[in-house]
Parts: structure tokens; C-alpha cells; sequence
């Protein structure tokens, strides 16, 4: 499970189509804010 920290601001949408494009089992996505 890949998991990534950054400071810089990033677009949801993109994060989350590239996740699925990857495994189309994707069945949720967890964020921690």
C-alpha cells in the first residue's frame, strides 16, 4: 500500500484516477488531514 506525505498542495481528482487506473478493485481511498 503505497503511502505518501508532502507539504505542497495537490489535486484530489488526479490522485484518486491515477490510484484506480492502477487497480480497478480500488475500493476506497483514506486521507488524513
Amino acid at each position: 500500500m503505497p503511502v505518501r506525505i508532502q507539504e505542497q498542495d495537490f489535486d484530489l481528482s488526479t490522485e484518486i484516477a491515477n490510484l484506480r487506473a492502477g487497480d480497478g478493485a480500488v475500493g476506497a481511498v483514506a486521507i488524513f488531514v
